[in-house]
Order: C-alpha cells, then sequence, then structure tokens
C-alpha cells in the first residue's frame, strides 16, 4: 500500500507546472508567518529542507527566517542517518550526489540538537493524523525520536493527503501538517 501511495503522489508531483510549484511556496511562506509557528524563542532554530523533485519549495522559508535572525538547521543524509547543521546562508551549501542541496559540513557548524524548536518535514504521502510516507528509507523516523520536544509540520501541497496512511511503531506521527491551504492539527 505504502509504495502505490508513494509511486501515485510522486507522479502527480512530478507533473506539476513550475508556477504552481512557486505559487505554492509563497502561499505556505504566508501561511507560516501568519502563524503562531513562526515566533521562535530566542536561542531556539528551525530545521528545514533543501527540496528536491518538486517537493514544497523551502527557500522563501529559509530565506525569510534567516533575515529575522532565526537560526535554520538543514539535514544532510549519509545513508540513512539525518545530521543537522546550521545554516550560513547559500555559500555555505553544496549539491550532493543525489543533486539535493546540502550543507557543506566544511563551512556549516553542526547544529545542537536540543536547541532545535521547530523541525519542518517533507514527505511523499500524508495523513490528518499526522502520519507520512517518505521515500522509504525511514530517515526522519530514525531521527525525529532524537527531537522530542521539537513540534514537528509535515510540509506538503494538499493533494499529498489521503484519508489513511499505513503505519508501523516505528512511524512517527506530524503534530501539524502545512500547506497552500493553510495548517492542519493532527494530535
Amino acid at each position: 500500500m505504502k509504495a502505490q501511495y508513494r509511486r501515485t503522489i510522486l507522479k502527480e508531483r512530478d507533473s506539476l507546472s513550475p508556477e504552481f510549484v512557486r505559487q505554492a511556496e509563497e502561499k505556505i511562506a504566508t501561511n507560516f508567518f501568519n502563524s503562531e509557528f513562526s515566533a521562535v524563542p530566542d536561542g531556539k532554530s528551525v530545521m528545514l529542507y533543501a527540496a528536491f523533485r518538486n517537493e514544497v519549495g523551502t527557500s522563501e522559508l529559509i530565506e525569510k527566517l534567516s533575515s529575522k535572525g532565526i537560526k535554520v538547521v538543514l539535514p544532510k543524509t549519509s545513508g540513512t542517518v539525518i545530521t543537522p547543521y546550521e545554516y550560513l546562508g547559500p555559500c555555505s551549501l553544496k549539491i550532493d550526489s543525489f543533486g539535493i542541496s546540502v550543507p557543506d559540513e566544511n563551512v556549516c557548524p553542526a547544529a545542537v540538537i536540543s536547541d532545535i524548536h521547530t523541525v519542518i518535514v517533507p514527505g511523499v504521502v500524508f495523513d490528518r493524523s499526522g502520519n507520512r510516507i517518505g521515500f522509504g528509507k525511514g530517515c526522519y523516523d530514525r531521527f525525529l525520536p532524537r527531537l522530542p520536544h521539537a513540534v514537528k509540520i509535515g510540509l506538503c501541497y494538499d493533494f499529498q493527503i489521503v484519508p489513511s496512511v499505513p503505519v508501523s511503531d516505528t512511524d512517527i506521527p506530524m503534530d501539524f501538517l502545512l500547506t497552500e491551504k493553510g495548517f492542519i492539527f493532527c494530535r
């Protein structure tokens, strides 16, 4: 079931026009900054991701958070292990073997896990209970237990939300979903 959901939604996501992707990113950034989630306590950080293959874009969120003096953290994945690094601007990124922008560990300091206040999580499929399907490697499900204190927000287009996602004991649900149509409270 997970594989079928993944194939169907990725096919739809891959067919999105650049204009739709750009407009959705703008709406999502507006929704985020019009919410209480944009009020990040001093000394705390927001972890995002660099968009890949028509994922919801995060560059506007990253740049606006940075311009407000909020520390931004981005993941670098090695195998199935996520290591978070502080974002120091576009020049602090490099392209990995998959074509994804990732922090350059020679430039970016490792992030302090306990300082991550909010983590914005990518996914392929979500349901309104906050369950998600990613690319199938379990990277975020292994990483998120290290952030029990952080607010977990699944970032997706509205069409990526289905009635129910199959879950296992190791799946970590989101607290909220954020789409171009607004926030959904999950738990």
